[in-house]
């Protein structure tokens, strides 16, 4: 899987955006497939309009401590309960550990055994 956080850029529909994150598990895809964005204010512009534009499959919203998960199917966004991409990735689990406190390292530690 490659990481990336680069503005993203289609010329032939002049959409552009830079993600919080994003995830390619396609090696060919131009534009990821999962893309995370962070939500501090509400409003303004569409971010689901602009990354149907990029063809990306699924978009993450981490807002107020819950993430909601959006999937592209037939170029429409549909709200999600689970991760399409990452079926085995249980949200109420990433939740928990997004918005645990103390050592971020033993944080790491038990999201990678709460995952395995």
């Amino acid at each position: 899987m490659r990481l990336g956080d680069r503005p993203l850029f289609k010329s032939s529909t002049i959409s552009g955006i830079e993600p919080d994150k994003c995830y390619f598990f396609d090696q060919n895809r131009e534009f990821p497939d999962l893309v995370i964005e962070v939500v501090i204010t509400s409003g303004g512009i569409d971010l689901l309009e602009i990354y149907r534009a990029l063809d990306v499959q699924e978009v993450w919203f981490w807002e107020k401590g819950k993430i909601k998960m959006f999937f592209l199917t037939d170029n429409i966004y549909t709200e999600v309960k689970q991760s399409t991409l990452l079926p085995d990735l249980e949200k109420k689990v990433l939740e928990s550990f997004l918005t645990a406190t103390g050592s971020s390292l033993k944080i790491r530690k038990q999201f990678k055994q709460a995952i395995t």
